[in-house]
């Protein structure tokens, strides 16, 4: 009988009924099994597993792999980039084990910024990770290098991870995702020839895919687009018709929004008029009901009657027209600057409702300028505006116009920029009031969990400065354990998150 067979027999019948002979083995294995029988600290049951252990792995050696005829071996290309430090995967391994989307995000454009790439050893974890969430996956396959590619073509599962390259040759029989993103990629670089590619192909496109493309040319879009647009609004598609007016609605050459304009004009003039007593003079803009003789006005998406009881018609449909039109036209119409002209409509409450028109309208075009002097001028604080204001005025106009704590810490998180360590300072100041608030059970956790536990430091670390560490309590030695627990899970949590981005930016310095 072959040794493992005795072994496997003794397994069967237990050790007390039988027991395993150093004359079942073979020689090596006998050897071993008179050392184990000599330990009088182990029982029969404790030498029999010992030497079973011993019996399996000697039965394993030498024992070759099942090779499947056909298949080429292949082997990774070499690496053109060097693998990254071992201090820096480490930190990998923290942010890895923390599940850190943005801290991991850092991390990786730094490494793809110094030009290195993954060490092996992580590459399945990480192609794992971006197998199962969109987060990262782009930086995760570039990180990992020829050897990444060299996986992802032997694991079927993760074969998706890499897109094939596409060009304008696919342009005519690519996928209908491909061809969307071959021509929102050449209207980034080149918009006119972007334009002319999609004239070549219109008629043979359905009217699903024609308003799906038309979409692509919002990028870049320009007074060049306005005479090939203005053509589609007689398409028999009212998808097609749709989005070309939309797109339209964004150029402000177009004859939609000069027809716009010119009904602007003719209701709201600004006026000199005497002052007090008839000393000096003052600068009012005086409003009349906008004269609309085309019905395609209407027919354009202007509504003729308003859904709020407190603005009458006329008010609503100029209301409209406004949001729609470039603040630029204000400006030259007025001969004035904007914060004169948001100065006029300021003075009077009849007038000054018209100020929201105009900021829906600065937002459209993105007029930085615009939002500059609404945020410095206007008496209504437009939060949308935000986003187009300079880094630190940011800032300063979430802390000095937002109250309710969910509404500063929602912008807080928006913010595209590293905070100010000032900004920092009284953003986790009030993030930490709400977690005390919900801890005291004035929160409602289902509705409001975001910002009352750590994944509110989790979500919005790649935005908190590394300095903030020196400004952040210690951890309580002793006291109240809620008070304790408190530290822990909130800024002990954060602690450990900025000492890991410190590390990120010291191992990629």
């Amino acid at each position: 009988m072959h040794y493992f067979d005795n072994i496997l027999t003794t397994a069967l019948l237990g050790t007390e009924k039988r027991q395993l002979t150093s004359g079942e083995l073979t020689p090596d294995l006998a050897e071993l099994y008179e050392v184990i029988k000599e330990n009088a600290d182990l029982d029969n049951e404790e030498k029999f597993l010992q030497i079973a252990s011993l019996g399996y792995n000697y039965r394993r050696c030498g024992f070759g792999l099942l090779k499947k005829e056909g298949i080429a071996e292949v082997v990774p290309h070499e690496e053109v980039n060097q693998y990254c430090s071992d201090d820096a995967i480490k930190v990998l391994e923290d942010i890895l084990e923390e599940e850190s989307d943005e801290l991991l995000k850092l991390w990786l454009d730094l490494c793809l910024g110094k030009r290195l790439i993954v060490h092996p050893v992580l590459i399945p974890v990480l192609l794992s990770r971006a197998a199962k969430g969109k987060s990262c996956r782009n930086l995760i396959v570039q990180s990992c290098g020829k050897r990444g590619e060299w996986l992802i073509n032997l694991n079927k599962d993760w074969h998706f991870l890499i897109k094939p390259e596409i060009s304008e040759q696919d342009w005519g029989n690519g996928t209908a995702e491909q061809r969307r993103k071959i021509l929102r990629e050449t209207r980034e670089k080149e918009p006119v020839n972007a334009l002319e590619m999609l004239k070549t192909t219109w008629q043979v496109e359905n009217a699903n895919s024609r308003a799906e493309l038309l979409k692509q040319l919002e990028t870049g879009i320009s007074d060049a687009d306005i005479e090939w647009l203005e053509s589609l609004l007689t398409e028999k598609s009212q998808k097609v018709k749709d989005e070309a007016l939309r797109l339209l609605k964004m150029v402000s050459g177009s004859h939609i929004l000069q027809q716009y304009w010119n009904i602007i004009k003719e209701a709201v003039q600004l006026k000199r008029e005497k002052g007090f007593l008839g000393i000096g003079n003052k600068i009012i803009v005086h409003i009349q009901a906008p004269v609309i003789n085309d019905e395609a006005i209407y027919k354009s998406g202007i509504d003729k009657l308003s859904k709020d009881k407190n603005t009458s018609d006329d008010d609503y449909i100029l209301m409209q027209l406004i949001r729609e039109v470039h603040p630029e036209n204000w400006e030259e119409y007025f001969n004035s600057t904007p914060h004169e002209i948001i100065g006029y409509f300021e003075k009077d409450e009849k007038t000054k409702k018209f100020l929201d028109g105009i900021a829906a309208a600065t937002l459209k075009f993105k007029e930085q300028n615009w939002a500059l002097q609404f945020a410095k001028q206007s008496s209504v604080f437009y939060a949308d505006l935000i986003p187009l204001l300079p880094v630190r005025e940011q800032e300063q106009s979430i802390i000095a116009h937002l109250t309710a704590t969910h509404q500063m810490l929602t912008w807080a998180l928006s913010l595209k920029h590293e905070w100010s360590l000032q900004f920092a300072k009284q953003v986790i100041k009030l993030a930490d009031e709400g977690i005390a608030q919900w801890l005291n059970g004035q929160y409602n956790f289902s509705t409001n969990h975001i910002y009352n536990n750590k994944s509110f430091y989790k979500l919005g670390i790649h935005l908190i400065p590394v300095e903030l560490l020196t400004e952040l309590k210690s951890r309580p030695q002793e006291g109240d354990p809620i008070v304790l627990k408190k530290w822990e899970e909130n800024t002990g949590y954060l602690v450990k998150l900025l000492t890991i981005k410190q590390k990120i930016y010291k191992v990629f310095a």
